[in-house]
């Protein structure tokens, strides 16, 4: 039955490829795989293609990477694809209405969230970020509205006090790859059955940006614990150190503290934060060298336990 089915496949990360290897494991007929372009990489600027597109090749899978949907020619080469339905994980660019309406069974969209919770780009980081206890993977069908339609399948994981966005983004892929499958055999069964999302409860997950890494010391330690775990890797949380940046790895939230914001103190182990809490730090990177445990960078850095940072 698997076989029957035609899957056309649009993503772009590396959270997608689990879902389309997943695919190609179980047999569907996937006539082609839509993906961001290549991008240039490196010092020569070589050009690189994504993940997803990287993974088509492996598997003889043709690949289009257009730069918008909206051409007229990329409408009728889409077309002749015939899809029954399009699988869609992170891919990156809107996709217009007009090819919204053409496979019968629509598009299927796997969101890292539990919807109507941290619709849009980065819902992985805004869930650590915020604090959330639990995220998980919903299964919606797609409209023109951003991550707006109806939803199937939906599986729940904690976010946990030590996961990372990259820990949690690992865990969540392999959960979206899963609930595609489930929901591919429901949709050949005629048994996938959809529910509108309810009107309260809706959050925003706006697209990070580099300047959000930087550390100020006038937040809480618990939001600066979380920032770190919900930047990791990218694009990671930072602070100044002279003409230098010192990018922090990792690190918990330490005691109750007096005295000014950015005070390190505890001999270069801990920085005062705005909520009278310190935050101490484990692991740290200063630009232009390797990450390193803190007792090693005071060693090579013994000047940094007399500074104020703010």
């Amino acid at each position: 039955m698997n076989k029957k089915l035609r899957v056309a496949f649009m993503g772009s990360p590396i959270f997608a490829v689990a879902t389309l290897n997943g695919l190609v494991d179980a047999g569907y007929d996937i006539p082609a795989v839509y993906c961001q372009n290549p991008k240039p990489v490196g010092r020569g600027q070589k050009l690189h293609p994504c993940p997803v597109h990287a993974a088509a090749l492996d598997h003889n899978i043709p690949v289009f990477h257009p730069t918008s949907l909206k051409d007229p020619q990329i409408y009728e080469d889409f077309l002749k694809l015939n899809p029954d339905v399009v699988v869609v994980a992170a891919y990156g660019h809107l996709i217009p209405e007009n090819m919204l309406k053409i496979p019968p069974h629509g598009f299927l969209n796997v969101h890292a969230s539990l919807l109507p919770r941290w619709r849009g780009a980065a819902p992985i980081n805004r869930a650590i970020l915020a604090g959330d206890n639990e995220t998980g993977i919903s299964i919606m069908k797609m409209e023109k509205g951003l991550d707006t339609g109806d939803v199937s399948l939906v599986q729940v994981t904690p976010i946990y006090p030590t996961d990372t966005f990259l820990s949690l983004h690992d865990r969540l892929a392999i959960m979206g790859k899963d609930l595609t499958l489930d929901a591919l055999t429901l949709l050949a069964k005629n048994q996938l059955t959809f529910t509108p999302q309810p009107s309260d409860g809706i959050t925003y997950a706006p697209k990070l940006n580099r300047r959000e890494g930087e550390i100020n010391w006038h937040h809480d330690a618990q939001y600066l614990e979380r920032q770190i775990r919900a930047f990791y890797p990218w694009p990671g949380s930072w602070f100044s150190y002279g003409q230098d940046h010192i990018i922090i790895h990792e690190a918990k939230v330490g005691s109750k503290v007096e005295g000014t914001v950015g005070t390190i103190i505890n001999n270069g182990k801990d920085i005062i934060c705005g909520n009278g809490y310190s935050l101490e730090l484990i692991k740290v990177q200063k630009s232009g060298k390797q990450p390193m445990s803190i007792d090693d960078f005071l060693r090579g850095y013994p000047n940094f336990k007399n500074l104020v940072l703010v």
